[in-house]
């Protein structure tokens, strides 16, 4: 039986679900009325280089740019773990501690170092939506 896709097309269709998916666990609409309100508080401070609607748009890309590093991104989920969650479990059950489960690269030869940075996103889609 021939395959329904080929790898490249199943590659694109998961990087395209999982963009989704990420992309529903933000609150967009929080995020663009946020921006309108920095937009009118640099717009009172008078005359800039750049124009307040670019400057938000430019501040808070660079806050959601800082994102993938954050450590709040791998909080504990001790105090509200799922019993048919597989990452809670493992992470009840990991030695190395609270977060240890939900490592990027999995667990960690030594805790005191950082977990690297997670590959860049390759895909062709553009970073902003419409």
């Amino acid at each position: 039986m021939k395959p329904l896709l080929s790898p490249a097309q199943a590659a694109r269709l998961l990087d395209e679900v999982i963009y989704e998916r990420v992309v529903d666990a933000i609150d967009l609409q929080a995020i663009h009325a946020f921006e309108c309100e920095l937009s009118q508080l640099l717009l009172e401070l008078g005359p800039m280089a750049e124009a307040p609607l670019g400057a938000a748009k430019v501040m808070i890309e660079a806050a959601l740019a800082r994102l993938p590093s954050d450590p709040r991104r791998y909080l504990s989920v001790a105090g509200y773990a799922d019993d048919d969650c597989p990452l809670c479990s493992l992470e009840a059950d990991a030695p190395d501690g609270p977060g240890a489960a939900h490592d990027v690269d999995g667990p960690r030869a030594d805790p005191a170092q950082p977990a690297r940075a997670p590959a860049a996103r390759t895909s062709a889609r553009p970073a902003q939506r419409s």
